[in-house]
């Protein structure tokens, strides 16, 4: 149902780069491109979603940058995902 192009997020990523906080040290103007990033592309798919596809949009969205960053215990995910029924596995602790 939603379908956005290669030239959405192209144009998004060089919004970012454009109106991202500028800085002389590399390490802070990436991590303000990253999060300025992250907010454009967050506000920017809001806009077009049904209100009841934003809750789940939000939750994937930050399941993805938990993966990305090592922060989410995969046993927890399946966990919730599964509803904890599983006859193979242990339950996490």
């Amino acid at each position: 149902m939603y379908q956005y192009s290669l030239n959405y997020y192209i144009d998004l990523f060089t919004q970012g780069i454009l109106n991202a906080e500028k800085n002389t040290n590399l390490n802070i103007r990436l991590e303000n491109l990253k999060t300025y990033f992250l907010y454009s592309l967050y506000s920017n798919i809001c806009i077009s979603l049904f209100e009841k596809d934003k809750l789940l949009f939000s939750l994937l969205l930050s399941v993805r940058l938990m993966e990305f960053r090592s922060e989410l215990d995969p046993d927890h995910w399946r966990f919730l995902m599964t509803g904890g029924i599983s006859l193979n596995e242990q339950l996490p602790k």
